[in-house]
């Protein structure tokens, strides 16, 4: 897959098969929609395209207001290219994207530059100031140009997938519900910091993860089961998200991560955490004594598969 960061630094002159969207968290809904991009493009021996967005438009339109997203660009990015596509465009959403008309985007991106054969679209995708290209918009005013193809929408459980939906869930605790919608384990990645590391003083190491981007969707406080992948090793451990009220009461929600059965030092290491199922709320306890022993009746819910 090739990267392009603007149109301007298109080099390819085969036909193409296109997509435009957010694809945030690149859900099993965002999924169809690709890879019906994909294979159409490999039946007529053409080349698929995304085209998507860095930032939330809501960025632009609603600068006070930050969308917390299903996924970084970079995990946005790995995402896609895992369905096979041949280029994709990440784009700023920007004043430009903002205000460039439905009909010049067609005229001077897809039909000028990238000679588009065939437009996907998922059954609610709009694309193109005031959201006006649509299906209809493309079949009434191109259809002499390029085809027009909607995907239906994925339905899990009579419940419509979509970005805003998982999270919903997320934000109700409900991690493998919201898995489930998004055709794989949600995750958290970023590399291990260093903390005060009174975890190791009271018997229990933990791993504190900083997210290397503000906009990505964070689970509600609290203590998770979770999968951990460090150093080329799968491990289970407990994750705390949360302010640490017995310990410090933070001002800012800190990641931290007991793994079990380890013991090295991955300090600098780039780790990634799947939150599962929530063992419990973030509690304050009087001492530090409650709290071992809290830890102690939460790692023995965490269920290890030999």
């Amino acid at each position: 897959m090739k990267l392009y960061k603007n149109f301007e630094s298109w080099d390819d002159n085969h036909d193409t098969v296109v997509s435009i969207g957010m694809f945030d968290g690149v859900h099993i809904g965002h999924a169809r929609v690709i890879q019906a991009t994909v294979e159409l493009a490999k039946s007529r021996q053409l080349k698929s395209v995304i085209i998507t967005f860095s930032n939330h438009p809501s960025e632009y339109f609603l600068p006070d207001h930050q969308e917390k997203l299903l996924s970084s660009p970079s995990e946005k990015l790995k995402l896609i290219e895992a369905l096979g596509v041949d280029y994709i465009f990440l784009l700023p959403f920007d004043h430009f994207m903002a205000n460039y008309s439905a009909s010049q985007f067609v005229s001077d991106v897809l039909i000028q530059k990238l000679t588009c054969n065939a437009m996907v679209l998922g059954y609610d995708n709009h694309f193109g100031k005031n959201r006006e290209g649509t299906i209809s918009f493309l079949k009434n005013q191109y259809a002499d140009q390029m085809e027009a193809i909607s995907v239906e929408a994925a339905i899990i459980k009579e419940e419509t997938v979509s970005s805003s939906l998982i999270k919903s869930k997320i934000g109700h605790n409900d991690i493998p519900g919201a898995n489930e919608l998004l055709g794989y384990a949600f995750e958290l990645s970023g590399k291990v910091v260093e903390g005060n590391k009174l975890g190791r003083t009271i018997g229990f190491p933990t791993a504190n993860l900083s997210l290397p981007d503000e906009t990505k969707l964070v689970p509600p406080t609290g203590v998770y089961e979770s999968n951990v992948f460090v150093k080329g090793l799968s491990l289970k451990g407990i994750t705390n998200i949360g302010y640490r009220p017995t310990i410090e009461n933070s001002s800012l929600i800190k990641i931290e991560t007991h793994i079990l059965n380890f013991d090295q030092d991955i300090y600098h290491e780039l780790m990634t955490i799947q939150p599962g199922r929530k063992i419990r709320n973030e509690i304050k306890f009087e001492s530090i004594e409650q709290l071992k022993m809290q830890i102690k009746a939460d790692l023995a819910q965490v269920h290890v598969t030999s």
